[in-house]
């Protein structure tokens, strides 16, 4: 039976990158099939824009206005946090086999990212990684979900996509004893 691995982003919709594409066909070599899917709904977006005109605003602020601006700027992330806690929340599983990606989770090296891929094959359950948009999970999902980070750094969807499926293809490689990591 073949491992099914999701990677959720909050994200408008783009094509897959060629290196993307190498690795997706890299993990069929280990009976993994691995499907991107970018969720961008109204809600999600009637969020962003809420936020992008607050933000706009805010830079035109003076000191005293930008204080009861982190406010209003506050109210605009949590609008956006919960669409996509809304548009993630029929796609979790079970705590243990939906990862988020957060920067206060846990940071792995390859070899626990692969324990933790390989206890959710050996449980046959699907696999689910999710990916916020611009102002990150609010703590109600993210408690639903087992958090990772994979560095303290911010990248953009298309570099993490490719990080994250390079680091799917490692844990594979090291749960089948693959010669790809040394």
């Amino acid at each position: 039976m073949a491992m099914k691995i999701l990677l959720y982003t909050i994200s408008k919709s783009m094509p897959m990158t060629p290196l993307e594409w190498h690795y997706q066909k890299l993990c069929q070599t280990f009976n993994a099939s691995v499907c991107v899917e970018s969720i961008f709904n109204t809600d999600i977006d009637s969020a962003h824009k809420v936020a992008h005109k607050h933000n706009k605003s805010q830079k035109w602020q003076n000191q005293k206005l930008k204080r009861a601006q982190n406010s209003q700027q506050n109210k605009s992330a949590s609008l956006a946090q919960a669409a996509y806690t809304k548009a993630f929340s029929p796609l979790l599983g079970t705590k243990a086999d939906s990862i988020a990606l957060h920067p206060r989770g846990m940071k792995l090296d390859s070899i626990q990212f692969s324990q933790l891929v390989d206890s959710v094959r050996q449980s046959k359950a699907d696999l689910r990684f999710f990916i916020a948009g611009p102002y990150g999970f609010d703590d109600e999902f993210i408690s639903k979900t087992s958090a990772i980070s994979l560095s303290d750094l911010t990248f953009s969807h298309k570099i993490v996509r490719v990080v994250l499926l390079e680091q799917i293809y490692r844990a594979l490689s090291i749960i089948h004893h693959h010669p790809y990591h040394k």
